[in-house]
């Protein structure tokens, strides 16, 4: 029983390793777009991404990537966009601050920093994103909403809190063509 409890986790990691690999795959040829995104777009049903409009927040302006499905339907992608000041210091275990202003359009096409936590033997060898205690980032993705479009009631919003109960994982494990599609 113990030998096939094993056998289990070590396929669901083989299995974790070559979706992580293939989202790798995907983000490598997203970010080549302007050479080979088109036809790769065609070849293997991804995506191609360009530059999204730049918003304004309370703490300054962002930018990421819209991805451009070839069904036509478009996904805007904000990628670590910092909320909070990081918890080190007298900040530790306590209610987040919010996040100091910038002045400049932040690039948020990359996913921020992980939360500092033991890997899992696999992850080592997978995980691309370096662990920060800076990492009170956020993750939006919207729909491309047509400009001028107004909307009273507001645009419907999903909360999605990834898995690894705080304990491992981040929300770059799961990638973000998954939810864009």
């Amino acid at each position: 029983m113990i030998k096939r409890h094993f056998k289990d986790i070590y396929i669901s990691k083989i299995v974790e390793l070559l979706i992580l690999h293939r989202t790798r795959q995907q983000d490598y040829i997203l970010t080549k777009k302007k050479k080979m995104g088109a036809v790769a777009s065609r070849i293997w049903g991804w995506p191609s991404f360009t530059s999204s409009r730049i918003i304004e927040t309370k703490s300054g302006s962002v930018q990421g990537k819209t991805f451009i499905f070839e069904d036509g339907k478009e996904v805007e992608a904000y990628l670590g966009i910092p909320y909070g000041k990081p918890p080190v210091g007298e900040l530790r275990f306590k209610k987040p601050e919010p996040a100091d202003p910038w002045n400049d359009v932040m690039d948020c096409t990359q996913w921020g920093p992980r939360c500092p936590h033991e890997d899992m033997w696999i992850e080592r060898l997978s995980m691309f994103v370096p662990k920060s205690e800076d990492c009170l980032r956020l993750n939006v993705f919207t729909p491309t909403w047509k400009h001028g479009l107004d909307q009273k009631n507001g645009f419907a919003v999903m909360v999605w809190i990834h898995g690894g109960g705080f304990a491992v994982h981040s929300a770059a494990h799961y990638g973000d063509y998954g939810i864009c599609k």
